[in-house]
């Protein structure tokens, strides 16, 4: 009888979980913990390779799977070998104490592995902990999981700024920050001539991806991940909004006040492609999603600097010049954090509260469309959990206006 569609699929996922670097890995930590453990007629390597079979949990984290092989070790051998004499795991009387034995042998091999290259793949491994941990919640006692990592694939033969062209804020075998300056598109685009960041570096990791987006005009801190599993980790941070993120912005004019909250409905324009504009809606809190495609953005602002008043400045120069005065523009440099990361928030915002930012041809060009260069607008800063250690990181590009 021909074996069906789905169970075909969901063997060729476990075999070839089974057969990468981890799967291996796995297999000669149990094996050994098996070893330590001596449990009765423990299997041999060749054994263990049609009981071991790893299923993925990705509702735990980003390169999490689970085990039924202390359930599978248990019936097959501590039970059948209990008459045989004492051993260490005579005293153990059911297969959820087995996997907390197997997987706490398992861990303290992890934790003295002192670099061993062996055991390179493989973070952590634990038994369901359903009270403190999300996640777990579905997990049987008797299953033992395993949190694993990738190692991205570049070529080190040269540092990666030299192969990209770009300044690197920071790398390792997961994650990739850049400096990407204005008007280079982040991924690409309906112009094949133009080279984006994704292109560029996909060329040198193919398996990297964008979990997020710089507008073309915009500079700053890019993020790229170079691993399946780091990109599940961190577009589940930005799905989450615990990524903090922050922008300095030169508006026009004297932004009265030191610090405020815009809270505004954004959509589509209905005629006009790539323009968002701002719509009537109920409070947020009473229509989580606004008519005509409209979505509640959130913008956190703080003044940092107001350049000379208009009255000031013009005196100076007058007195500098011989009494011959000349219009001054007034402009405030703000730092922007962005809570939501609706399509041109920023822009939009700022344009709301009555002070475009500087070189916004899009927005606002009869007003400031020509009072600088390029939109200053910048990504100074992203601050993550990492996906591999969790722990926090934050990443840094100095404003260039």
């Amino acid at each position: 009888m021909p074996m069906s569609s789905s169970r075909v699929r969901k063997r060729k996922r476990s075999e070839s979980v089974s057969d990468s670097s981890a799967g291996a890995e796995i297999r000669a930590l149990v094996l050994a913990a098996a070893q330590a453990l001596a449990v009765p007629g423990a299997p041999s390597d060749a054994a263990l390779n049609s009981l071991l079979t790893l299923k993925r949990e990705s509702r735990v984290r980003p390169g999490a799977f689970s085990s039924d092989v202390a359930l599978k070790l248990f019936f097959q051998f501590v039970r059948r070998h209990e008459a045989q004499g004492p051993n260490e795991v005579a005293t153990i009387a059911s297969a959820d104490a087995l996997a907390k034995a197997l997987a706490g042998a398992m861990q303290r091999q992890l934790d003295t592995r002192d670099g061993d290259a062996r055991f390179r793949h493989v973070l952590r491994v634990l038994v369901p902990e359903p009270e403190t941990t999300p996640g777990h919640e579905s997990l049987r006692p008797d299953r033992i999981l395993f949190y694993t990592r990738e190692f991205a694939q570049v070529d080190a033969s040269r540092s990666l700024a030299q192969q990209l062209g770009l300044d690197v804020l920071f790398e390792d075998d997961a994650i990739l920050a850049v400096d990407k300056p204005a008007d280079v598109l982040s991924v690409d685009g309906l112009d094949a001539a133009e080279v984006s960041i994704q292109r560029r570096v996909q060329q040198l990791c193919p398996e990297a991806r964008m979990v997020h987006r710089l507008d073309f005009a915009t500079s700053g801190v890019l993020l790229v991940a170079l691993t399946r599993t780091a990109a599940q980790s961190l577009s589940a941070q930005f799905r989450a909004r615990s990524v903090q993120k922050t922008y300095f912005a030169k508006v026009a004019g004297r932004v009265a006040g030191d610090a405020g909250t815009i809270e505004l409905a954004m959509g589509p324009h209905p005629t006009e492609k790539l323009v968002q504009i701002v719509q009537e809606a109920s409070p947020p809190g009473e229509e989580e999603y606004p008519r005509g495609g409209a979505r509640w953005s959130t913008t956190h602002w703080r003044v940092v600097y107001r350049s000379p008043a208009a009255d000031a400045a013009s005196e100076a120069d007058a007195a500098n010049d011989g009494g011959d005065q000349q219009a001054v523009f007034e402009w405030t440099l703000m730092e922007l954090k962005p809570v939501t990361g609706k399509t041109h928030q920023l822009r939009v915002h700022m344009q709301y509260l009555g002070h475009p930012i500087l070189g916004d041809t899009l927005y606002s060009r009869a007003v400031v469309g020509d009072k600088a260069p390029r939109l200053c607008l910048h990504a100074a800063k992203l601050e993550i959990a990492h996906p591999v250690t969790n722990a926090p990181l934050v990443i840094e590009s100095r404003c260039p206006f």
